[in-house]
């Protein structure tokens, strides 16, 4: 670990390759994206007949609810990013 680490502070190189790849790598993990991913995973459970957690005998139901409330937030933040 401290021979990987020297290398990185000797190598500006490397350094900046790092930086790079991180910065990219972060940008999968805003809440927006993130979200996103949740809901397609929603969408192709409920595509593939998957039944709702909360309640069994209400599948229908319970993940229209839940998919409203996923997609509300999503617009939230997506509101609110673009005020930034």
């Amino acid at each position: 670990f401290a021979g990987a680490i020297s290398r990185v502070l000797r190598d500006p190189d490397l350094r900046r390759r790092l930086s790079e790849a991180g910065l990219r790598n972060a940008r999968d993990y805003v809440p927006d994206r993130m979200l996103e991913r949740v809901l397609a995973v929603y969408d192709r459970a409920r595509a593939e007949g998957a039944p709702a957690v909360a309640d069994l005998h209400d599948r229908p139901a319970v993940w229209e609810t839940h998919e409203q409330e996923l997609r509300g937030a999503l617009d939230g933040i997506t509101a609110g990013s673009k005020k930034d």
